[in-house]
């Protein structure tokens, strides 16, 4: 049996133990608020996957800075195929947006410091690109003052990632999800990809990328192989070293942001990885021919690295048979202890502040309908009671946003709810307290990159207006 590119196999059938799988996936389960999924390879088969409902390890998942690796790796191909090397010059590779006298730190920025994330720049560069969104991002790169000679100073820059992402579309004609499709994606099995691009149509690069777990898994097998799958060769293997290398030392507060980085990976405690924002992981392990992919909305990224190595060594120690794996994995969410109260059924409450004009509650066969207006526009989630309910949303950035929601009324006066992004790690948990003709809403992000935000407002029942006389 063919688990997408990659064949299933009992862990017991490739020395992993199946009673340290279960230990692993219930402390993750236990102690992280939120995983989304997990995947774990060894010796080449898929022996283990677990989604948390909503989520499927099938389903598509906004990657973050995973997507980095992926432009690293489109750079190996661009390599690997003579339209660059990676000693060119920025300036070389775009004289129309380079300034017209570079000075001489700019001159010296090669294709290999953004690679390394050692530009020189004393920060990231992504907010000088999003603030020219629609003119030249790779002239507001260039044009952002160096601190630093290039090589010699690491600062996680986006920016440069995004300027890969265009160095790969000048020389090749195509977007960069266009250009991987037939060398990476195919080869993997990944199907439906979708990057994030600019106004110009330049994909973002350092995040934006869309895929599943099961298609993260398959990406690290690809360099835990040495850059052979599938009885193929796809990456060269120089690359694939050099790019999962420590080739600088890197800054964190945490151990495994402190082992060093490559071609826009990090060196691990154990092995290497690729990762993004909030919980999305691509583990290679080469120690243990193995790989395991995550994906989350987890506001720390090293706790499931420490439950994970607190495991590994029992883990890969050899197959020992346990209880089933864990199943029937969900999301946390409020649970339902009490019936919808028919007395607020359709009422609406103003508010006196916050972002919501006004709010109201009705009865519905999957749980409570929960009424935002906005703008003078009503957002409508069906929140089951019992299982999460698909829904979409206008209120995110972009209109359509696929969203789940489950909740319930914990006592006849208290509605929760949490709103999680169908495809993403954000949400958000909803609060309603009602005190006869009062109202109070209380809204907490569960990831954010600024400070995670709670919100509240207090909001009045709305008096129908009396009949005008005749």
């Amino acid at each position: 049996m063919t688990f997408g590119a990659l064949p299933r196999s009992t862990p017991e059938a490739q020395g992993v133990s199946s009673e340290t799988l279960g230990l692993l996936i219930s402390e993750l389960d236990e102690r992280l608020d939120s995983m989304h999924g997990i995947v774990v390879v060894r010796h080449g088969h898929v022996v283990a996957e677990a989604g948390w409902a909503p989520y499927t390890v099938d389903g598509p998942h906004s990657m973050y800075s995973v997507s980095k690796s992926f432009t690293a790796s489109a750079v190996g191909f661009a390599v690997a195929e003579g339209l660059l090397t990676v000693d060119d010059r920025l300036v070389d590779l775009f004289p129309e947006s380079a300034p017209a006298h570079p000075d001489t730190r700019l001159g010296e920025l090669r294709v290999r410091h953004l690679l390394t994330m050692t530009t020189g720049h004393a920060d990231d560069t992504m907010d000088a690109i999003f603030e020219h969104d629609g003119a030249d991002g790779v002239a507001a790169f260039l044009a952002t003052p160096l601190a630093a000679d290039a090589g010699t100073l690491f600062v996680y820059n986006t920016g440069a990632t995004y300027v890969l992402s265009a160095i790969v579309q000048k020389l090749s004609g195509e977007r960069l999800l266009d250009y991987l499709t037939p060398r990476l994606f195919e080869p993997l099995g990944i199907r439906g990809a979708r990057w994030e691009h600019d106004a110009r149509g330049i994909d973002m690069g350092g995040f934006g990328l869309t895929i599943s777990t099961r298609d993260l898994a398959a990406f690290g097998q690809l360099f835990l192989q040495g850059g052979v799958f599938g009885g193929a060769r796809l990456l060269s293997e120089e690359w694939v070293a050099t790019a999962s290398a420590p080739l600088v030392p890197s800054a964190g507060d945490t151990p495994d942001w402190q082992q060093g980085y490559g071609y826009q990976m990090w060196t691990s405690v154990h092995g290497y990885r690729g990762d993004g924002a909030f919980g999305q992981f691509c583990l290679v392990l080469p120690d243990d021919d193995a790989v395991i992919a995550i994906t989350g909305s987890l506001p720390d990224m090293q706790k499931p690295l420490d439950v994970l190595w607190a495991h590994r060594e029992a883990l890969f120690a050899g197959a020992s048979h346990g209880s089933p794996l864990p199943s029937a994995l969900e999301v946390p969410a409020p649970a339902s202890a009490a019936g919808f109260p028919a007395e607020l059924d359709g009422v609406r409450f103003r508010f006196e502040g916050g972002p919501f004009e006004a709010i109201r509650v009705e009865p519905d066969a999957a749980g409570t309908v929960l009424v935002l207006t906005q703008g003078g526009v009503d957002h409508r989630f069906v929140v089951g009671a019992d299982r999460w309910v698909p829904g979409s949303t206008d209120l995110a950035p972009e209109p359509g946003t696929p969203v789940f929601a489950r909740g319930g009324w914990t006592d006849a006066a208290t509605f929760r709810a949490r709103v999680v992004g169908a495809d993403d790690p954000h949400g958000f948990d909803h609060e309603l307290r009602f005190d006869g003709d009062d109202v109070r809403w209380t809204s907490r992000e569960l990831v954010s990159f600024e400070p995670v935000v709670t919100q509240s407002a207090a909001g009045r029942r709305e008096r129908a207006q009396a009949a005008a006389p005749r």
